[in-house]
C-alpha cells in the first residue's frame, strides 16, 4: 500500500492509495492560520503527529520528504 502527496502552495493533501484503506490527511502548514499553530516548531510537531498516521506505508520516505521540501520551500518565502 502506497501514498499519494498532492501539494498546493499553503497545504498538502495525502491519500492512501488502496481500496480497502480510505485514509486521507490534509496538511495545513499556513503559518498564518491560528487555529493550527503559533511557532514554527508547533508547526512541525503537528505535521509530525499527521505523518505518524501513514506511517505503515511503502513509500513513507519519499511522502515525508516530499512534504519536508514543501514545507521549507513555504517557510523561506514567509
Amino acid at each position: 500500500m502506497k501514498a499519494i502527496i498532492k501539494t498546493y502552495p499553503s497545504n498538502a493533501e495525502i491519500f492512501v492509495d488502496d481500496a480497502n484503506d480510505n485514509r486521507h490527511i490534509s496538511v495545513s502548514y499556513d503559518f498564518q492560520d491560528p487555529n493550527f499553530f503559533e511557532t514554527k516548531e508547533e508547526m512541525r510537531e503537528l505535521i509530525d503527529e499527521w505523518l505518524e498516521e501513514i506511517k505503515d506505508v511503502e513509500n513513507y520516505e519519499e511522502i515525508a520528504q516530499a512534504l519536508e521540501i514543501q514545507l521549507e520551500k513555504y517557510i523561506s518565502e514567509e
